[in-house]
């Protein structure tokens, strides 16, 4: 049983050097509660990393206004990226706009807007010493020599929270991956769903099944929709069948509403396999 990190050690290792904590090696600890949580604020952060810090400057999200907090509490973060659209407020920690500072200026060179501070790297090091020394060093070997590598451009694919798209596909993930105006590694498609792999898997098959339509969640289905939602399950059927996990076992899941789960809000089918699962599920 692999002992819990310290959350904020966890958080610093997932957002900069997410290979010291692999899913291919750490599936116990993915499948811990805490471990949950810190997952979705480095998921958050990374997203926020991704979209301030894009190798095109044209793609590069603007600061619009950081309210810093009181006595080291949580701060505002606001920040537009105009190619999409987008505007977003977020509440951060003192130790996750540190993150933030630290990755942009690794990636671009400058904190334009987040005011770098002298304590960035300090607080960074500081919780990465609480992780085991085997994976500190190598933690810091990744600070070191590469941030996020090739995948820093790909992340936004992943399950981030898109809480101002209001429904709009201009400003949709998904509808842009649809659209192949966003790269995914597709499985297949036809002309009413289209199927990839995720970018963060949580096991060692873990595809994302969703209509071409914009559909926001299940709960906004209309009962014209029910073709569509049938060949959803269908197209789930057949991710398993051409990833080898037909016979041996899968879990399909739909996520509806931000309080299930939900960060991407245009209906999708999580088809995971090849290992062994729990229930009830997280």
């Amino acid at each position: 049983m692999i002992s819990p990190p310290d959350p904020d050690a966890l958080l610093v290792a997932l957002v900069l050097c997410p290979g010291a904590y692999s899913r291919n090696r750490f599936f116990e600890l993915y499948a811990r509660p805490e471990a949950s949580a810190v997952r979705r604020r480095a998921s958050l952060v990374r997203s926020i990393v991704v979209e301030l810090a894009h190798v095109d400057p044209l793609r590069r999200g603007r600061i619009v206004s950081i309210d810093r907090g009181d006595d080291g509490g949580p701060g505002q973060l606001t920040y537009v990226v105009s190619s999409l659209g987008m505007r977003r407020s977020t509440s951060l920690s003192q130790l996750e706009l540190s993150i933030i500072r630290y990755a942009v200026s690794r990636r671009v060179g400058t904190t334009e807007g987040l005011d770098a501070a002298d304590d960035t790297r300090e607080r960074i090091e500081t919780a990465l010493c609480k992780l085991s020394p085997e994976l500190a060093d190598s933690a810091r070997k990744t600070l070191e020599n590469a941030l996020f590598e090739d995948e820093v451009d790909e992340f936004v694919l992943n399950d981030v929270p898109c809480d101002e798209q209001d429904g709009r596909t201009d400003m949709c993930v998904f509808c842009k991956i649809v659209e192949k105006t966003i790269p995914a590694k597709v499985l297949f498609e036809d002309d009413d769903v289209f199927a990839f792999h995720d970018l963060n898997p949580v096991a060692p098959v873990h595809v994302l099944v969703i209509p071409k339509k914009h559909i926001v969640g299940l709960g906004d289905a209309a009962p014209e929709d029910a073709l569509v939602l049938g060949k959803l399950l269908i197209a789930a059927r057949r991710v398993a069948e051409e990833t080898g996990i037909a016979h041996s076992g899968f879990r399909t899941v739909v996520n509806n509403g931000s309080q299930a789960g939900q960060s991407v809000f245009h209906l999708h089918v999580h088809v995971i396999g090849g290992r062994a699962m729990a229930w009830p599920p997280g």
